[in-house]
């Protein structure tokens, strides 16, 4: 997924997969994600001390300085794994975020740097509402050495598993700008309504009912933060398509052997002519998708974000629909064992079709490609 790469970069990516292969087997997945609390708080740790989260961040903020492309690459060699911990969020966002931070982001961002903070963030305030550019109603103000919010927060992706969650306010006095405000679960008049996903995700929703925090301890200084808020929205778009790319080659590696399994009037499934070309269909899907995706990540390494917005908008386009595709093929070419939840296809299936729904729909990535 990357043009010129690094000989150390081949030693993380091994690193990854080796991870999923041992820590992730797919006959624990069911159990993992029907438990209270899915995601492991040491699993984590052995996750951030790897040091994959900081793959992208500055050197001067705690990270390793290497191309986001490389975080790419990880996301998508950790995708088959479906881990319940909170890879993607807190890569994108969270991470980012907080290296931009002064003020009380700099103490976040080293206990997160250890694995010791989960940090998710609650921006979208109504499930209709826009991906990107995002109108924010819940307001802040100083009281004092407080900031009190007030307000409503939907679809906190990994809301309900994190230590504190990084609110995107706007200011009641003029010019009304947007702010940053770090508040821990625990606090009072913060009403949380956690709920899963269909595949076994956790998100929540917030009220923040003239909640109050010190503004120490809460104020994250981070200049132009409605800008920082869109990368950040368009780092977790990218890396979502990588997470489903990962899956979709996981999701045929496993068509693949189970047509070379399987036997059919004393003939295996993978000699009959007409699913060999049902593979091979789903090998150019796969391989379009890649190539989108790989596109997207080296415009960003060469431009940054702000130039690479159609790309990552095909990237996220091409993922979805050639993921989904994918998907349907393989249930229908390993039958009705596909959509068991014993079998990993079923759960691969779920996570694709539950990536269609995050990251922004169809419709407003389409509207980018055309920009």
């Amino acid at each position: 997924m990357i043009f010129e790469r690094a000989p150390e970069w081949d030693a993380l990516l091994d690193s990854a997969e080796r991870f999923v292969a041992e820590r992730y087997p797919a006959e624990s997945h069911r159990a993992r994600i029907e438990t209270a609390t899915p995601c492991d708080r040491q699993r984590w740790r052995d996750i951030v001390e790897l040091g994959w989260t900081a793959t992208d961040l500055p050197q001067a903020r705690g990270g390793l300085g290497l191309r986001f492309s490389l975080l790419g690459a990880i996301t998508a060699a950790l995708g088959p794994g479906l881990i319940p911990e909170p890879w993607l969020t807190q890569a994108a966002i969270a991470g980012p975020l907080l290296a931009a931070a002064q003020g009380a982001g700099k103490a976040a961002r080293e206990r997160w740097l250890a694995g010791d903070l989960i940090v998710a963030l609650a921006h979208h305030e109504s499930t209709q509402a826009a991906y990107y550019a995002t109108p924010v109603a819940t307001t802040w103000a100083r009281d004092g050495n407080d900031i009190v919010l007030n307000g409503t927060k939907t679809t906190v992706l990994d809301g309900a598993i994190a230590d504190v969650v990084l609110i995107s306010a706007r200011a009641l006095e003029p010019p009304h700008d947007v702010a940053l405000v770090l508040v821990p679960l625990a606090t009072p008049n913060l009403v949380l309504r956690p709920y899963r996903t269909f595949d076994g995700r956790t998100i929540a929703d917030l009220d923040l009912r003239a909640t109050r925090v010190r503004e120490t301890s809460a104020w994250l200084e981070i200049p132009h933060a409605a800008a920082l808020l869109d990368e950040a929205l368009s780092r977790y778009a990218l890396l979502v398509a990588a997470e489903s790319v990962g899956i979709m080659r996981a999701t045929l590696r496993m068509t693949i052997d189970y047509l070379g399994e399987r036997e059919q009037f004393g003939q295996k499934l993978a000699d009959f002519q007409v699913l060999q070309h049902r593979i091979v269909d789903l090998q150019l899907r796969l391989t379009r998708a890649e190539s989108l995706l790989e596109a997207a990540f080296t415009l960003v390494d060469a431009v940054g974000f702000a130039g690479a917005t159609h790309a990552i908008a095909a990237a996220r386009i091409g993922a979805e629909d050639h993921g989904i595709f994918i998907a349907e093929s393989a249930v229908q070419l390993h039958g009705g064992i596909g959509m068991t939840n014993d079998y990993r296809l079923a759960h691969f299936f779920k996570r694709l079709t539950a990536n269609r729904c995050v990251a922004g729909v169809r419709a407003e990535h389409a509207l980018r490609c055309s920009v």
